[in-house]
């Protein structure tokens, strides 16, 4: 058991086209919660192959 990819987080889904209401809704545009949740999510990959790196060398 590998705690840490054991809880690898799940990659945002793209939004569709047609979940878009075309109405730039700027912050609540559907496009702009997967673009952050897309940042974040990287983030905790990039955290994660740290912490993986530094155990393969203990």
């Amino acid at each position: 058991m590998d705690l840490i990819t054991d809880t690898l987080p799940e990659m945002p889904r793209m939004p569709e086209e047609w979940e878009c209401c075309g109405s730039w809704c700027g912050d609540s545009c559907v496009y702009e919660i997967y673009r952050r949740e897309k940042e974040e999510y990287m983030e905790q990959m990039r955290m994660i192959a740290e912490l993986k790196g530094e155990k393969g060398s203990q």
